[in-house]
């Protein structure tokens, strides 16, 4: 299993990339007891509009690799560090941009 130091290290590293707080700053009262869907909530309530939709996308594709990596874990035997699941987490945040973005000239 991914311990809770696992996740933070590989989340912490996506904030820092982004430039952005997805909602896990120890002074921002982060309780790891809270159920995922309320911090996930709560994490955006106060961001700008504009903002919100990049926030969680990152929120969830952050989630979606932590997942794989468990279940990468368990069903494989394999095991990838937080920095490298951090680049997966990039690459698909890149992925998306690319294919939701306007095209160049037009």
């Amino acid at each position: 299993m991914l311990s809770y130091t696992y996740a933070t290290n590989t989340k912490s590293n996506s904030n820092l990339a982004e430039g952005v707080d997805i909602g896990h700053n120890p002074s921002s009262g982060y309780n790891p007891e809270e159920e995922i869907e309320d911090w996930l909530k709560r994490s955006l309530e106060l961001l700008p509009q504009v903002q919100k939709r990049s926030v969680a996308a990152i929120q969830m594709y952050t989630a979606w690799n932590l997942w794989k990596e468990r279940n990468r874990r368990i069903f494989e035997q394999k095991t990838l560090q937080p920095l490298q699941v951090f680049q997966l987490i990039k690459e698909e945040v890149n992925l998306r941009r690319a294919a939701c973005s306007t095209p160049r000239g037009i």
